[in-house]
């Protein structure tokens, strides 16, 4: 039992290890958590050593320079982590909607039309209370809200195209054909100036439909988005693994010969430096998968003696 706990822990603390290296690699730019931990290390230690030289030129007591130093470092620690952490989180925060916001747009490419206005009635009978039904040749849902007949138009279009008033014109004839006064207009992406300037309905476009799963618990959640950083993080670590695991000799072979033949083109071509470059990489890579492969097989047939 002691053991299953201390497991739970470790993953636990893994998965964190994970996420914060995550997230401070997309706030530093790359920086792993590593190198800013060392970076605030360092900085750390100037400042003490700084504070200690300071304090012991004017009070020539080395106990009480320490203890001074040790104390205002001590401060300067805890104010730099308080500031930081309210920046991280603002930040993870940024960092988490922008996955969210490509999650969304990547799972809607995937939906038919037709399964993109089954999305929208669900999310719209969520949102307002209601039940809509599936309309006619250019009206894809028919319902009431607060005693008002609305009728529904949806575009699933990539998110860089924009729904033009050319588009809503036959939506707008039938509306008007069936006396329905009330409109919603749904699409995926965003709509032209032209269309909002000239059309009085409902308009949602692909921030708003996001505003709108957030309200009706849609919306991906935090915990949702870790385990997808999680998941994604460990997926390309066993496809690392599977590179490093290749046993097969004729890849060592490849590198080899390609090492040793852009080598010697590299006496007849121009860009003599680039080839010997990408040469001793493909020598080194040989040379690895080489290696490896040996200490897998000593480790082998060490199991079966």
């Amino acid at each position: 039992m002691i053991r299953g706990i201390n497991n739970k822990r470790l993953n636990r603390f893994h998965r964190r290890m994970i996420l914060n290296n995550y997230y401070n690699s997309k706030i530093k730019r790359g920086k792993s958590l590593y190198a800013t931990l060392f970076d605030y290390f360092i900085i750390t230690a100037v400042f003490f050593i700084i504070m200690f030289m300071l304090i012991y030129s004017i009070s020539n007591r080395l106990v009480v320079s320490l203890l001074i130093a040790s104390l205002l470092a001590s401060f300067y620690v805890s104010l730099v982590y308080v500031r930081n952490k309210k920046m991280k989180n603002k930040k993870i925060a940024q960092i988490n909607d922008e996955i969210a916001h490509k999650q969304l747009i990547k799972e809607i490419s995937k939906y038919t039309n037709r399964d993109f206005i089954l999305k929208i009635k669900e999310m719209l009978e969520r949102y307002y209370n209601t039940i809509f039904h599936e309309g006619g040749k250019y009206i894809d849902l028919i319902g009431e809200i607060n005693g008002e007949i609305y009728g529904v138009k949806c575009f699933r279009n990539s998110i860089d195209t924009n729904v033009s008033f050319k588009d809503l014109e036959n939506f707008i004839l039938e509306l008007e054909t069936q006396n329905v006064k009330e409109g919603i207009i749904v699409t995926s992406s965003f709509f032209s100036d032209e269309v909002r300037e000239k059309v009085n309905y409902i308009l949602i476009d692909f921030e708003q439909l996001k505003g709108i799963m957030k309200e009706i618990d849609q919306y991906p959640t935090r915990e949702e988005i870790e385990d997808y950083i999680v998941s994604n993080y460990n997926y390309k670590k066993n496809n690392m693994k599977k590179v490093l695991k290749d046993k097969s000799k004729d890849r060592v072979y490849k590198f080899i010969i390609l090492g040793i033949v852009l080598y010697v083109f590299s006496y007849f071509v121009p860009y003599k430096a680039y080839y010997k470059v990408i040469a001793f990489v493909s020598l080194g890579v040989g040379t690895g998968l080489a290696l490896y492969n040996i200490v897998r097989y000593i480790e082998r047939v060490q199991k079966n003696t």
